[in-house]
């Protein structure tokens, strides 16, 4: 399924989180890592997987990146 994923670095967490949540009151397929890995996930597969099946990318770039 295509959806928006959020790319930030952990300094930005915050903003991500919001980012998140308003798009998601719009009806919008987010991934994010925080709320949607599962204890054992592999970190590197989630983010190849979403980053392949995304259909927009966003990065939040700042100087924490």
């Amino acid at each position: 399924m295509k959806h928006i994923f959020i790319s930030y670095s952990t300094p930005d967490k915050e903003l991500a989180l919001r980012l998140h949540a308003d798009l998601s009151m719009n009806s919008q397929n987010i991934r994010l890592d925080q709320p949607d890995m599962q204890l054992g996930d592999d970190a590197i597969d989630y983010m190849n997987d979403a980053l392949k099946e995304a259909a927009v990318v966003v990065i939040l770039y700042s100087k924490h990146s």
